[in-house]
């Protein structure tokens, strides 16, 4: 039996029976046997760096807007450090090749995460990509006011838009369809004022989603005509043209 004394240090035993130690300080001692004699080598223990992970964090934006400030989340440090407290200097490189005018479709965008000016003696790094999703920009449909008076039937209503972005109009926006523009006054709706509602449609929009305000119709007085059809009385009070109309000289009479 060989007994061998164990330093802080693991010893190997080798066919050849030498003890080698693997320190980068030194070998081992203290192995005791009665059968054999030992030799001892010095070995040399590895340290290899540590592998952290960086991870692109997701983001999100809205069309036509400017990308957000990419961030990374760093995870694996070991012996109670962390960012602040390791040997980490730099940061991360975090690209992606979605810009303002990328459509909503065509995502979600990688950002991809790289070393960039990462740098430290005790770790190395894995890199894990984000995404970027693109939400709908939100395109405001507002009626147009509009007026008429008791009796006539209401007249065709109209919508503004706002909102668009990237220099588009909505002939460039490829939004399609109208919306709907409706109200609860009929022709014989008193006079007052009512909503001139304006809902989806058949609207339609790969980049753009809508919102609605709606407008007024306001419903005014019809005119009022004053008609004398007794033309003989006119005529024997002396008064009128012959032709059955009051006029404003006759009622000063």
């Amino acid at each position: 039996m060989i007994r061998i004394q164990r330093t802080p240090w693991m010893c190997w035993l080798g066919v050849s029976v030498i003890v080698t130690a693997i320190t980068a300080l030194g070998g081992c001692s203290g192995a005791v046997s009665a059968n054999y004699n030992f030799n001892y080598a010095g070995g040399y223990v590895t340290v290899n760096k540590k592998a952290l992970t960086v991870t692109a964090d997701n983001k999100l934006r809205t069309y036509g807007a400017a990308n957000p400030p990419f961030t990374a989340t760093i995870a694996g440090f070991v012996l109670g450090q962390n960012q602040g407290t390791s040997d980490l200097t730099g940061s991360p490189l975090l690209t992606t090749t979605a810009t303002s005018s990328s459509s909503v479709n065509g995502g979600p965008y990688t950002i991809t995460a790289s070393l960039g000016t990462l740098n430290s003696g005790n770790y190395s790094f894995n890199f894990i990509n984000g995404q970027l999703t693109i939400d709908k920009a939100v395109l405001t449909i507002t009626a147009n006011n509009a007026s008429r008076v008791f009796g006539s039937p209401n007249p065709a209503f109209s919508g503004s838009y706002s909102g668009f972005v990237n220099g588009e109009s909505l002939p460039t926006s490829g939004t399609t369809g109208t919306p709907s523009l409706t109200t609860a006054a009929v022709q014989t709706s008193p006079v007052g004022t009512y909503d001139i509602v304006v809902g989806s449609g058949n609207l339609a929009a790969a980049n753009y989603s809508f919102a609605f305000v709606n407008g007024t119709l306001t419903v005014n007085k019809a005119p009022t005509i004053t008609t004398i059809t007794n033309a003989a009385a006119i005529a024997a009070g002396g008064g009128g043209g012959g032709d059955g109309v009051l006029r404003p000289a006759d009622r000063a009479r």
